[in-house]
């Protein structure tokens, strides 16, 4: 059977069980890279340490999860500080012809993840942590990326703003430009 779990190369792809080493402990082969591994402290370790991380950016405290966790303060702040410096890099696939959905996710009134998803393929193709409003040059610079990696605007759906809709118009002035009916 299958299941969600780090595999060698520091991703979630499906494992299963691939019978004991010679002293007895249990192995997986990962079925994305076929690789055979077993399941060490270290790796789990980082998948146990994942909710705090979540908990964080959803806005608890280190102190509130130290708590919750019954951990010191310092072990929560460096897995923290773990998953900060090893962030999931965009990864796209081409599409000649791609209807994109772009919107922002503030956390708080100075942070913004900008979030380009693929309706067609249904993946995020490319993602941008922001310090500014959803500004128009940074928009353009990621939709230059986009088509450099083989991803065409047929249209795009977005939440109105006026730097997604200038960035858009800047690049593809001929495609339709929805705003989104749930802004």
């Amino acid at each position: 059977m299958s299941k969600k779990k780090p595999c060698p190369n520091n991703s979630f792809h499906p494992v299963i069980s691939w019978g004991r080493n010679k002293s007895g402990t249990r192995r997986f082969r990962c079925l994305i890279c076929k690789k055979t591994f077993t399941w060490n402290q270290g790796v789990n370790r980082s998948f146990n340490r994942f909710p705090w991380f979540e908990k964080w950016l959803k806005g608890a405290s280190i102190d509130l999860l130290a708590q919750i966790s019954k951990r010191d303060r310092n072990t929560i702040r460096s897995a923290i500080h773990w998953y900060l410096k090893h962030s999931p890099k965009p990864n796209p696939t081409p599409n000649s012809a791609c209807n994109l959905v772009l919107d922002a996710t503030w956390f708080g009134r100075k942070n913004c993840l900008i979030v380009y998803w693929d309706t067609d393929l249904k993946k995020a193709q490319w993602w941008r942590y922001s310090q500014r409003k959803e500004a128009a040059w940074e928009i353009v610079e990621d939709l230059e990326n986009l088509k450099e990696k083989g991803i065409i605007l047929s249209s795009a759906t977005t939440d109105g703003s006026r730097g997604i809709k200038t960035a858009i118009d800047c690049l593809y002035p001929n495609i339709p430009h929805q705003r989104c009916l749930v802004h």
